[in-house]
Formats: C-alpha cells, sequence, structure tokens
C-alpha cells in the first residue's frame, strides 16, 4: 500500500493535466478546487443553483 502524500498527488494531478483532463476529487486536502483542472464534485450542485443557464447547457450538451 502506498504512504498518502504529496508526490504520489502530484503524479495524479499532473498525469490528468497532461491527458488535458479535469481531476474529480472530493480530497480537498491534497487537491484544492481553487487548483486549475480541479473539479470538487459536491459543489457542481452549488454552482448550478447559482447560474441556472448552467443547467440548461448541460442539459443540451446531452
Amino acid at each position: 500500500m502506498a504512504s498518502s502524500g504529496w508526490p504520489l498527488d502530484s503524479n495524479i494531478l499532473a498525469t490528468a493535466q497532461c491527458q488535458r483532463r479535469r481531476l474529480v476529487s472530493r480530497n480537498i486536502k491534497d487537491f484544492p478546487p481553487t487548483l486549475e483542472g480541479v473539479v470538487v464534485p459536491y459543489t457542481l450542485g452549488d454552482e448550478a443553483k447559482a447560474d441556472p443557464s448552467s443547467s440548461d447547457r448541460a442539459a443540451s450538451q446531452r
């Protein structure tokens, strides 16, 4: 089992960035939502409530 720590976390984030992907994680200690490319899933609902047009865009993309 690998120990938790920044070297492993930085590899995860770097891999996501190199692949031009977003990193979805609830681990805000190691992946703060202020970092570019990091998405914290349980904050998505709050953003959608603040911007009603975002739910319209999501529905039109399906």
